[in-house]
């Protein structure tokens, strides 16, 4: 009897052979993951690498917090050995990566309490050139000269249409908080270039939904639509990005990667849409990462879909993605299922076992990935 992963490989290869009509004019662009709990913090982060790589993977997504990276401030803000500076991890994976021949996306984010005034990593820091220290500090370290790898990809603050990781969103009735964002990324930008003048730096990283008016709740709910958000960002002036990075993750966990939404908010559906606006808006083609996508499955997210229904749509949304002339990048979020992470939307199960999306992941990768 054939194992479910070769009965998969079977259809998807058949599959595939439908679409070859199309094949000539199909985007090439890099493919991987964005799983920090599987590649820095397990006891198996190289083995878990290795398994990506297998998988067709050649671009690892990561994140850079400030906050967690630099709990206390440092002496020598500008010296990455500074002992205040926790690296060990994020080492690791830029070598680990790079020996495997994968590329690593570094996204910037999160203010440490010793530059906001003692809150919460979602708050600005109160200088921005301690951010620009910082982005130089890690552009430099991994620039390729200093023997602890090369990362030319970079990305600044995580979702910041969002409260949760960039408040305020609102003065009043106001929105504010693209305003915000531009200090940020401009601070972020002017070091990573410093460091690495070959860098390249995508702007936004937005979430793929958002209310564009306050709500009447207390915490962290308050939103921004993602056309809205950049818009607003497009009219700060010298803002100079390589891309724009994007989560057009479905609305609900069991939605169809095509569903149908209501546009300033960015899914698969309206991604046309929101390139034909960045183009209006920035006044030039505007090439898009998408640095995080995915579908958890159960019965590890009771909210789910079913490991055979994540193939299928991990199918759709890769060959979504490979169609778009305009999207440069795809990430996939995770890649293994694990303890240290709520989310259940890898390719393999805790105990290493593939899911039917392994293979179709695997299959498609392979075709897509120009890197």
């Amino acid at each position: 009897m054939l194992r479910p992963v070769y009965v998969a490989l079977i259809v998807i290869t058949a599959t595939l052979g439908l679409s070859g009509g199309a094949a000539g004019a199909a985007n090439k662009m890099p493919v991987g993951f964005f799983d920090d709990a599987s590649f820095r913090w397990s006891p198996d982060a190289l083995t878990n690498l290795e398994h990506a790589a297998a998988a067709g993977a050649t671009v690892i997504n990561t994140t850079a917090s400030w906050a967690t990276i630099a709990p206390t401030r440092p002496a020598d803000a500008a010296d990455g050995d500074d002992p205040a500076y926790h690296l060990d991890d994020l080492d690791a994976l830029v070598k680990n990566a790079n020996d495997l021949h994968m590329q690593v996306l570094i996204d910037i984010n999160g203010t440490p309490r010793w530059a906001n005034g003692g809150k919460t990593p979602n708050h600005m820091p109160k200088r921005l050139a301690d951010l620009t220290t910082f982005a130089k500090m890690l552009a430099t370290r991994y620039n390729g000269h200093q023997g602890l790898g090369r990362v030319q990809l970079w990305s600044v603050w995580n979702e910041p249409n969002l409260q949760l990781f960039l408040t305020p969103q609102f003065s009043g009735k106001k929105i504010v908080s693209p305003g915000l964002y531009a200090k940020l990324y401009k601070a972020a930008y002017s070091g990573i270039k410093a460091g690495n003048k070959l860098a390249q730096v995508a702007i936004g990283e937005t979430s793929n939904l958002g209310r564009d008016k306050p709500i009447a709740i207390a915490g962290q709910g308050q939103s921004v639509a993602p056309g809205t958000f950049a818009r607003l960002l497009a009219q700060t002036p010298g803002l100079k990005f390589q891309a724009w990075a994007t989560h057009p993750y479905p609305t609900k966990p069991n939605a169809k990667p095509l569903e149908q939404v209501r546009y300033p908010n960015v899914t698969l559906s309206t991604l046309p849409t929101f390139e034909t606006n960045l183009k209006k808006v920035f006044h030039r083609e505007v090439p898009i990462w998408i640095t995080e996508y995915g579908y958890q499955t159960k019965p590890q997210q009771p909210f789910g879909v079913t490991n055979t229904q994540q193939a299928a749509d991990a199918k759709q949304a890769l060959a979504f993605a490979r169609a778009d002339k305009d999207v440069k990048m795809f990430i996939w979020f995770t890649f293994r299922d694990s303890a240290g992470n709520p989310w259940k939307s890898g390719f393999e199960q805790p105990n290493g076992a593939h899911k039917p999306g392994y293979a179709v992941f695997s299959a498609l990768a392979k075709l897509i990935d120009g890197a």
